[in-house]
């Protein structure tokens, strides 16, 4: 039988989690009814939850009523935590909505209406506290209809009288024809309409004094369905976190099939095998070996899981609504390495990605993204915790993004010496809150494998406006053209063309500065109502008509995150602390002052060379820059007009980007008659036992640039103990790669930033056989490696392991080759793995009796 997942949301002091301990308290499922102020509460057990008293992280716990099983799912309340509540909202079934019964609807409480609208999270409501504020269930209801178009039923009076079930007839039209014809209404009736969100069942009581609850438990049983699943396996990811020990913890919601330990899953970039599966109540768990549909489970092993994600046939990924708008400079202690601290604290945005941290190369500052005061607290203390940094925040400034107004054709061509590849993307206006959307449009709209490809590249990163260098959002791009070689294309090849043409597109496109604008609500006395509506239009806000409460103002609007983020401050001092704002959900707009903000930033979108909208042609053996608005007139696709696109198919061999005859003559055109390359790229070992390639008949070196701190961080083991211990992890890099040196034959360096240390010279050590440098005050690893690759272009066969995608210009454009951290990592498993049959080839010879000496060939 499938558990149906309930959560629990409020806005913070409502009783929220005093709630949750009864039901599990009623349930059976603890023995102790805990409270948050008596610090011994079920759910809220991390040690800065029981000292500040709110709740910072989901947590889930099994119960029983019956034979009804369930998962209550409890959730942060804190408007800065919302969007911990957004990832749980995701995977629940029904939700729970606690209300004060004083207090009524605040701020926090519309956005998680609005969450629940937008995940169509069927839901019930429970107006906690009437034994403190007495019964005022006729305000509250008025108040929360008014928020839920009239949707609110009080199901402690429901059924006992006609007009009651008239009250509830007049919300869904099939209970309507059913009270019409039979003067009842049936449970299964109420129960369709709870699901179809036509009627939300709202319940009153004292979560502390168990009053009520048990009416509430009562109607969540009888007003719920349980859920069925498909056979195929499914699961949706709305969490990440890491236990005790440092082990990464995907958890899921099984919503198809089952799950086993040790199965196999596809978790995009690759096929990953789940480690343990664990069973979460409060802060304990048992382990199990397989999960069943419905179940909510977290997962060891897997690497490359983000919230949001769906897994098996849940092939479509989610992104959260609701984002931090203010960024935050990161104000590191002295001696710090900057790009150290950047990786190291980029663990924490795998756990809550909307903190989106970015290091600045240029500046060398780290700024990261947060939701206001009481979550730069809580991950200030757990960034020491956790790395032992003691780290400050500046003041917030506002993150800015930027989209486009019309349609435009981004192409992209990259060309080095024996590399192809070209994309033509149409770039448009999108939804308002939709991101950056990316649709194969190829093959007559159809789709092609080639599109898929780089539709994923394009979903790989994050692009930048021309305005300010502000993230772009809001826009739809189609794949409509994709052209490839069968013998020069390579995977980084359609990566680069797909970049340049996203860029290229925005370019030719008109851009908008957007900026984010709340909602709000301000209440004061009446006597300070004058005042704050000026402030508001000072502000460029807007506002509806006030409200009189008693001897207060209430007035509601919206106004630019930028311009409001202080005023509470003011608010409270020119009002004697009477009065408050409530911020509530937060959408990007057209910025109020964007020509100001693009004069401050003044930001060069053609000296941004990271983020190019050129392209690469090859003419006469050579990679040829051809500036962004040349790029059409040599695209070897044709371009033209935008409706013209899905009429042809660039992929198919009518267009001949595939046959051997007109890439043969493009080709031919570009570098000359073919060669046999038959030999182009071999391996010959020496006698000297010097590791060597031969390319175009030339015998060189083989040279492998290590980036230290970007393989560290990508590699989870070393990125775990860098989180413990970085000089440990250094040593265990060059530990690994001093075997593969040893095996393979070939040059490494590896280089590490040191960058920032004030007077700091660069230093060149030596790891048994490999070159290790810390770079000099101001020379970064990138421009140390493009330095190097640029001296060594003609002498070296040259390889830079890095999943930095920033490299990548820089290196080809120098003549060396990239290797992705994962793709290096395999081969040093391979390695480890050719050592290993070597080392047992050689004992068994040993027991053998062999004579074994120096230079035989095992």
């Amino acid at each position: 039988m499938a558990k149906t997942v309930l959560g629990m949301l409020a806005h913070v002091d409502a009783g929220k989690t005093t709630l949750s301990e009864a039901m599990l308290y009623m349930s059976g499922a603890i023995r102790h009814h805990g409270r948050v102020d008596k610090k011994d509460s079920f759910f809220d057990d991390d040690i800065q939850e029981r000292q500040r008293g709110i709740t910072i992280f989901s947590k889930q716990a099994e119960m029983s009523f019956g034979d009804r099983k369930m998962i209550l799912v409890d959730t942060p309340g804190h408007a800065d935590l919302i969007s911990e509540t957004e990832r749980a909202i995701g995977i629940m079934d029904y939700a729970v909505l606690v209300i004060d019964a004083r207090k009524g609807v605040q701020g926090n409480t519309r956005t998680l209406i609005s969450l629940l609208e937008r995940y169509k999270v069927p839901l019930f409501i429970f107006v906690n506290k009437t034994d403190i504020y007495g019964d005022n269930r006729e305000e509250v209801l008025s108040a929360l209809n008014e928020e839920m178009d009239d949707r609110c039923v009080d199901m402690n009076s429901l059924l006992k009288t006609p007009e009651y079930q008239e009250e509830l007839a007049v919300r869904d039209e099939q209970i309507m024809e059913e009270y019409m014809q039979s003067d009842s209404i049936s449970t299964e009736n109420i129960r369709a309409a709870v699901n179809r969100r036509t009627i939300i069942p709202c319940y009153f009581g004292s979560a502390l004094k168990l009053d009520g609850v048990d009416n509430l438990i009562q109607g969540i049983i009888d007003y719920t369905d349980e859920k069925t699943y498909p056979d195929e396996f499914g699961a949706r990811v709305y969490k990440i976190a890491r236990d005790d020990s440092g082990n990464r913890l995907t958890y899921m919601k099984i919503t198809g099939g089952s799950l086993s330990a040790r199965q196999l899953v596809n978790t995009g970039k690759e096929t990953e095998k789940v480690g343990t599966i664990r069973i979460y109540s409060g802060s304990g768990f048992r382990q199990v070996d397989n999960v069943e549909s419905g179940c909510i489970c977290a997962v060891t092993s897997l690497k490359n899981t983000f919230p949001g994600q769906g897994l098996g046939y849940e092939d479509k990924n989610t992104t959260a609504s609701i984002m931090p708008v203010l960024s935050y400079r990161v104000i590191l202690p002295e001696n710090v390495d900057p790009k150290a601290a950047y990786l190291q604290l980029s663990q924490f945005m795998d756990e809550e990605p909307e903190l989106d941290i970015i290091w600045d190369q240029e500046s060398g500052e780290i700024s990261i993204m947060f939701m206001g005061n009481v979550q730069i607290e809580i991950l200030s203390q757990r960034i020491k915790d956790r790395l032992g940094l003691e780290v400050k925040f500046d003041k917030g400034r506002v993150r800015y993004k930027e989209t486009v107004t019309e349609k435009s054709i981004g192409i992209g061509h990259f060309e080095p010496l024996r590399h192809y590849g070209e994309v033509h993307l149409l770039i448009e206006p999108g939804e308002q809150g939709s991101g950056i959307v990316f649709i194969d449009a190829t093959e007559d709209g159809k789709g092609s494998e080639k599109g898929k490809i780089v539709a994923g590249y394009l979903d790989e990163r994050s692009y930048p406006g021309v305005l300010t260098g502000s993230p772009l959002t809001d826009i739809s791009v189609k794949i409509l053209a994709v052209g490839v070689h069968d013998k020069h294309t390579e995977g980084g090849d359609l990566r680069q063309s797909a970049y340049r043409a996203m860029r290229n597109g925005v370019l030719k496109n008109n851009s908008i500065l957007l900026e984010p604008v709340c909602d709000f609500e301000i209440t004061a006395p009446q006597e300070f109502t004058g005042r704050i509506m000026s402030d508001i239009t000072s502000m460029s806000g807007s506002f509806t008509q006030p409200k009189q409460e008693d001897e207060m103002s209430v007035i509601k609007g919206k106004a630019p995150a930028g311009e409001i983020s202080d005023y509470p401050v003011q608010l409270s001092s020119f009002t004697n602390g009477l009065g408050t704002v409530s911020i509530g959900n937060t959408v990007y707009a057209e910025c109020h002052n964007s020509d100001d903000v693009i004069a401050q930033v003044s930001y060069d979108p053609f000296g941004d060379l990271e983020n190019t909208g050129d392209s690469v042609f090859c003419r006469h053996g050579s990679g040829v820059i051809v500036k962004w608005d040349k790029v059409s007139e040599m695209a070897h696709i044709r371009p033209m007009a935008i409706s013209d696109y899905r009429r042809h198919d660039y992929n198919s061999n009518s267009r001949g980007l595939n046959t051997d005859d007109d890439l043969k003559s493009i080709f031919e055109k570009t570098y000359g008659k073919a060669k046999d390359k038959t030999h182009i790229h071999k391996q010959i070992i020496r006698p000297t036992g010097e590791n060597k390639i031969v390319i175009d008949g030339k015998i060189l070196k083989e040279h492998l640039i290590v980036d230290g701190y970007n393989i560290i961080y990508a590699w989870e083991d070393l990125k775990n103990l860098a989180a413990v211990n970085l000089d440990a992890a250094r040593q265990a890099l060059l530990e690994i790669l001093s075997n593969y040196q040893g095996y393979r034959n070939c040059i490494i360096t590896v280089v590490f930033d040191a960058y920032k240390v004030k007077g700091g010279n660069r230093k060149n050590e030596r790891f048994n056989d490999i070159e290790v440098v810390y770079t000099k005050e101001g020379e970064t690893a990138d421009s140390y490696i493009e330095k190097t690759t640029y001296e060594e272009k003609g002498k070296a066969y040259m390889r830079v392991a890095t999943s930095d995608n920033l490299e990548q210009q820089i290196i080809t454009g120098n003549g060396a080759f990239k290797i992705e951290a994962a793709d290096f990592k395999k081969e040093i498993e391979a390695t480890d793995e050719k050592i290993r049959e070597i080392i047992e080839e050689y004992n068994r010879k040993s027991r053998l009796n062999s004579k074994v000496t120096i230079g035989d060939k095992i």
